[in-house]
């Protein structure tokens, strides 16, 4: 929901319907705004740009013509001598010169001058930082429905008072006005004048674009963006505030596109249904765009700026799904009605309810949508108080709500219309679709995406589960099972890459944390994915290609029995990935005679490893397919691999799922190639299109255009050409694993132009040359032809579009000249920027930690009255106070699972519950059977009364509050010493007691990993370094030694736990274990799969000091102080 700047709250009302526009089907208010920071929804008025004149005529007055003044009047105001004792005598004698008072009043002058200047200055910036960077801030979380929202930081401002603020606002609003006008004075004459809906004129594209940029909008240029491609945030039954979307609605029945919209988003945004996509292209034909074009027609593709036209008129009917088998026309729709009108919301009720009651014909899986449309349409609602509806997450009671009719033969909110014609273009799916929603799917969540042509149907929605503390309530929270994205099923690389990149990237975070420190909790909306990712991920299986890959590279490696020179070896082109484990090698070149344990087909062109197969040993080597990519699964559940570099050249043609198609896949392949574990450090560079947040990679360029590409990677393609022809190997396959010395780094690029007036045939034949065969360092991924002779095409590695296996099934593409069929790895937009926002997730630094109030008394630790402790610090547990525990047939792994996730989420609801244990869905009864020997292990270990502990046939599950974690006593234990820092007895004892709460490495479900991970890690080690930092303070070295041994045994490369080993040792004067213990550090550093090469120059700095040290002891300030 867009912010408000603080700068304008008195225009919040006006403001909030300017941006966001009425609901689908009603014709937008024409207003004029009260300031001009405010979106208007109208073209500007004689009088406003009279004002808008007169106040840009005073701006240049006041910039130029008040310094002249000044100037003129008195020159240079200021003395030209410094003689304060002089002055100070002579006024005290009455003496006053005649020109200190106009001298005073000029300096007044020109320091208001000045003063005001910087205020109009630090304001203009301000707006265009607004303009540019869009009308979203960020919502505060909590509160009630009329809470305000903490606005983002719009720009640099001079302090100053909000009556100046307001001046100086309204005046550098009105003079850009005046700009604006003047600058696009051409355009407006130029472009012809439409009626809207309501029968007024609208405006004009072209004043709509240029009216946008100066009160809070760009004009954006036309450029298309292949990556940034549509997103369909479709709210869930969680946190659905951020995943609805927000129109962008200029002024009369014309709206600009945002980067990711499609015909279809704007359809179903505007119209409620994403099958009426034609309306909206057929309306906005001919209209004028911000660079002077216009709509041709039947155009499908649109991109972020692009201006169409609303057709908010009532829609004709529109046809079913199902054709009138005599006369080939399709039944026209019925239009849905709730059962009430209105609705006044009662206590506890949310909008999920409220659909779900209004609308009992619309099916489970339209829910999402529906509440969108509910939302929208009743947007700034109040309640009895006043309180306005901006979350749809917060509603109060005593809000009336309108109830909207819903277009759709079945009563959902979109309603599946007849494929298009073979002939028609169909524009690019924006939502995710699969084909039968309730077919069942691998573990995970999120949503699934299927990008077949024609229309699509929304599947469930993916809210990511909120985070919540211990102790914090979320009584009406409910998450319906999800489907998982069809990238985490169907690319096992990429997701085995994203899962290793969030361990590693959160990994890091934790080495740096210190006493002072806590992990930051993960973002609600990233806790889904990284579930779905770690539940699928395979990190053994792709262990085993790695290992299978060096095999094949290690026959090139020279013996010292061999002829002398390079070794003939086989090159791997594609491989297959069975589901039994049985991998199967496409190589360039046939080689009949295998080592063991491969087997040869296929007169040798393919080998074979078996599941269980050992390999030999092999040597150290890089990897050697860094550009190795996985490009689907085939029906089977085959994953099909392709190494890049290989193939040479790689052309995708996405046949009737058009640009869309190409962009999932390029976003795909550029994930996988950025993120993979099975590459050092390739180059990528891309044309074409924007990474989004993978710009920030060092792996990934963007060139501008494809001759641009060309002279980037030319030179350093060319030196290792000359390395090779040095060398004489034939590939670079061959040359690493002969050669492991060398830089073989190849060059991926990835050249996929939307439009084909990008397309330069030269530049692309050059960069096709430079590919060659394959295996030459460079890898081209290109939509466009190999070769324009259609035979040569015929021979080189294509990936296309060919449709279904079966009616209704899913849509596989084809891998020639091979002939294999697979469901391919795609990603659709909103999911790349969730898997940016997990990545960006895991790099968030650790947060302070306040210190509690000090005890002035010593106070013994006697934490909360628990009964039954659920233990996290180490495998999932259940124990009882006086340490019983419950029998091995009661503690079944699933049931211990059960009871940990209700101790972590206390007022969550069963369904909150099935979807975070059970995400593809289970049966009623296999729940209740969890949670009644739930139940019954709680009697086991209290008693009788303690069933109640957990309530039967309520929709929130509450756990007594007698029930805790183990991480809850830490934490309790760490906030007793922290309070007692003064009495260190009390704080040891404190601590000693909450580290024995440790029984070895933190519990590793998938969701307990992306929820707590780093808090079941950190906190342990937080409190090591808080114990061993009062045994140091001490000198008690064995004491020490064993705190931190703990710490260790939780994260066992922390530089702050060998620091404080390494500061004991040195107290004792004992520098051979200082040698010793760092010595340690770098051996558990190097074991760490995860480890990136970097050495903690902290503890090296402190390593060297100590060593180094003339005095037996270490000075005072190298130990940790207490605060």
């Amino acid at each position: 929901m867009p912010q408000l700047t603080p700068t304008r709250r008195h225009a919040d009302h006006r403001d909030h319907q300017c941006r966001l526009g009425p609901p689908p089907g009603r014709t937008p208010a024409r207003r004029r705004s009260r300031t001009g920071a405010t979106a208007g929804v109208a073209r500007p008025s004689a009088g406003q740009a009279l004002r808008g004149l007169a106040a840009l005529l005073g701006l240049l007055v006041f910039l130029t013509a008040v310094p002249v003044f000044l100037a003129a009047w008195r020159g240079n105001p200021l003395p030209t001598t410094w003689e304060p004792a002089r002055w100070a005598t002579l006024a005290t004698r009455g003496y006053l010169h005649p020109d200190v008072v106009p001298d005073t009043l000029a300096v007044l002058a020109w320091l208001t001058w000045a003063y005001l200047t910087l205020c109009i200055i630090g304001e203009a910036l301000t707006q265009t930082a607004r303009s540019r960077r869009g009308p979203h801030g960020t919502a505060r979380p909590g509160g009630v429905s009329n809470a305000p929202t903490v606005p983002e930081r719009a720009g640099w401002r001079l302090p100053a008072p909000n009556v100046v603020r307001r001046a100086t606002a309204r005046w550098v609003a009105l003079a850009s006005l005046a700009v604006s006008l003047l600058s696009s004075r051409a355009a407006l004459a130029a472009t012809p004048t439409t009626t809207g809906p309501s029968g007024h004129p609208a405006a004009t594209a072209s004043a709509s674009a240029d009216v946008t940029t100066v009160l809070g909008g760009t004009a954006p240029a036309p450029a298309a963006d292949v990556l940034a491609g549509p997103v369909q945030a479709s709210p869930g039954p969680g946190p659905i505030g951020h995943g609805l979307p927000e129109p962008r609605r200029l002024f009369g029945d014309i709206y600009r596109c945002g980067p990711y919209d499609t015909l279809r988003s704007v359809a179903a945004q505007f119209l409620g249904n994403l099958d009426r996509w034609k309306e909206v292209r057929d309306a906005s034909v001919g209209l004028r765009q911000p660079d002077g074009t216009t709509l041709p027609p039947d155009f499908v593709v649109i991109g972020d700026g692009t201006l169409l036209r609303i057709p908010l008129a009532p829609a004709p009917t529109t046809a079913s799904a199902t054709p009138n088998a005599t006369t080939g026309t399709a039944k026209p729709a019925r239009g849905t009605p709730p059962t009430e009108t209105t609705h006044t919301v009662r206590p506890g009720e949310t909008l999920w309810d409220i659909a779900h009651n209004a609308y009992p014909d619309v099916p489970k899986h339209d829910l999402p949508h529906l509440v969108g449309q509910i939302f929208h349409a009743n947007q700034g609602a109040t309640d009895p108080a006043g309180r306005r509806l901006h979350d749809p997450n917060l509603l109060n009671p005593g809000m009336i709500l309108r109830l909207p009719v819903l277009a759709g033969s079945n009563g959902a909110p979109t309603s599946s219309a007849a494929p298009p014609s073979a002939g028609s273009a169909a524009p690019p799916g924006d939502g995710p679709s699969t084909s039968d929603p309730n077919a069942p799917s691998p573990p995970g969540i999120v949503r699934a995406t299927s990008l077949a042509p024609g229309p699509t149907r929304p599947s469930p929605s993916a809210p990511a589960a909120t985070r919540h503390d211990d102790h914090t309530t979320a009584p009406n929270h409910t998450t319906a099972p999800n489907l998982l994205p069809v990238w985490v099923g169907a690319a096992g690389l990429l997701t085995a890459a994203v899962a290793s990149t969030v361990t590693s990237r959160r990994r890091r975070r934790d080495q740096s944390l210190d006493r002072r420190g806590a992990s930051p909790p993960p973002h609600p909306r990233t806790i889904a994915l990284h579930t779905a990712v770690l539940a699928t991920a395979d990190p053994d299986g792709l262990s085993r290609l790695d290992a299978a890959l060096r095999a094949l590279a290690a026959q090139h490696i020279p013996t010292v029995h061999g002829p002398a020179g390079p070794t003939e070896g086989p090159e791997p082109l594609v491989v297959l990935v069975r589901p039994d484990g049985t991998i199967d090698v496409y190589l360039r070149q046939p080689r009949p005679d295998p080592p063991v344990p491969w087997h040869a087909q296929v007169d040798g062109r393919i080998w074979i490893l078996p599941p269980t197969a050992p390999l030999p040993p092999l040597p150290d080597l890089p990897p050697p397919c860094p550009l190795l990519v996985q490009l689907g699964t085939e029906p089977d559940g085959a994953e099909l691999y392709a190494d890049l570099e290989a193939l040479g050249i790689l052309t995708l043609d996405p046949g009737d799922t058009g640009t869309e198609g190409l962009r999932a896949l390029a976003r795909a392949l550029l994930a996988t190639l950025a993120l993979s574990p099975l590459a050092a450090t390739p180059r990528i560079e891309a044309v074409g299109f924007d990474p989004l947040g993978f710009l920030d990679d060092d792996r990934i360029d963007i060139a501008d255009d494809l001759p641009t590409l060309l002279d980037r990677i030319i030179p350093d393609l060319q030196a290792l050409h000359d390395e090779l022809a040095a060398t004489g190997h034939t590939s670079t396959f061959a040359a690493r694993a002969a050669v492991p010395v060398e830089n073989w780094e190849p060059t991926a690029a990835l050249v996929v132009l939307p439009h084909p007036t990008d397309h330069d045939p030269h530049a692309h034949a050059d960069l096709i040359d430079l590919a060659g065969g394959g295996g030459q360092g460079l890898a081209v991924v290109t939509h466009h032809p190999a070769s324009p002779d259609p035979d040569e095409n015929a021979a080189t590695w294509r990936l296309i579009f060919d449709g279904p296996a079966e009616p209704g099934g899913e849509p596989l593409w084809r891998l020639d000249p091979l002939g294999l069929r697979v469901l391919p790895a795609q990603m659709a937009a909103d999911e790349l920027r969730d898997l940016l926002l997990l990545l960006d997730d895991a790099d968030q630094p650790p947060h302070p930690v306040p210190l509690p109030p000090a005890e002035p008394d010593p106070a013994p630790y006697t934490g909360p009255d628990w009964q039954v402790m659920i233990g996290l610090l180490g495998p999932l547990a259940v124990v009882a106070r006086d340490g019983r525990r419950p029998s091995r047939d009661l503690a079944r792994e699933r049931t211990l699972e059960v009871l940990a996730w209700l101790a972590t989420h206390r007022g969550r609801t069963r369904t909150d519950l099935e979807a975070a244990l059970w995400p593809t869905g289970a049966q009623t009864r296999s729940i209740n059977n969890q949670l009644g020997r739930a139940r019954s292990i709680l009697v086991a270990l209290v008693g009788e009364q303690a069933r109640q502990w957990l309530p039967t046939r309520r929709t929130t599950i509450t756990l007594h509050p007698a029930v805790v974690t183990d991480l809850d006593l830490l934490h309790a234990h760490i906030r007793h010493a922290e309070a007692h820092r003064r009495h260190p007895e009390v704080a040891i004892a404190a601590l000693t007691e909450g580290l024995d709460l440790v029984r070895g490495t933190p519990a590793r479900h998938p969701w307990i990993d992306a929820e707590l991970g780093s808090q079941l890690t950190t906190t342990v080690v937080r409190a090591a370094l808080l114990l061993a930092d009062l045994h140091l303070t001490h000198g008690d070295t064995a004491a020490v030694l064993d705190a931190t041994r703990r710490g260790l045994a939780v994260l066992p490369a922390h530089p702050g736990l060998f620091a404080q080993r390494m500061r004991a040792y040195a107290h004792a004067g004992d520098r051979s274990a200082v040698r010793a213990e760092y010595h340690s550090y770098l051996r558990a550093e190097q074991a760490d799969p995860l480890w990136d090469g970097a050495t903690d120059p902290d503890l090296e700095t402190l390593y060297r000091t100590l060593t180094h040290s003339t005095h037996r002891r270490p000075p005072v300030d190298l130990r940790i102080r207490r605060s």
